[in-house]
């Protein structure tokens, strides 16, 4: 990839057997600075989170998360924070 993305994955199976579990993600700065990552799981969990540094130093996050295999089931979660600091 480059050095504004990154792209990562995870595949494991307990030592005594079991169900086989992966995550993928990927991550990106994007030209204003912020930054989005991405992540789905073995389970259809489909994750997002976006987080920007203002101008004048807080660091404000968007985050959500909703399952793709039951999407009429389930609503979405989505969070923030502010980051004052």
């Amino acid at each position: 990839m480059s050095a504004d993305k990154a792209l990562a994955a995870e595949i494991s199976r307990p030592v005594a057997g079991g169900d086989v579990t992966f995550n993928l993600g990927i991550a990106r700065k994007l030209s204003n600075g912020a930054l989005l990552k991405t992540k789905i799981d073995h389970k259809g969990a489909l994750s997002a989170l976006y987080e920007q540094r203002l101008s004048t130093g807080e660091r404000f996050v968007l985050s959500t998360q909703l399952d793709t295999l039951n999407l009429g089931g389930k609503s979405p979660k989505v969070g923030f924070a502010l980051d004052l600091a």
